[in-house]
């Protein structure tokens, strides 16, 4: 079984462990917060840059 470290708890963080996790990973997650709370990274405005076509 591999073992992950997945820095940050915030949506993306948290999204990435559950799915490791559920292939069988064994996953550890660090955050300086409490898991769950609001991102302090621009996240969730790179993501629209990704999915727009030029």
């Amino acid at each position: 079984m591999k073992s992950y470290i997945v820095v940050g708890a915030g949506i993306l963080g948290a999204s990435t462990a559950y799915h490791l996790a559920k292939a069988g990973a064994n996953v550890t997650i660090v955050d300086r917060q409490q898991i769950g709370q609001a991102t302090d990274a621009a996240a969730g405005i790179v993501c629209p840059w990704l999915s727009q076509r030029r």
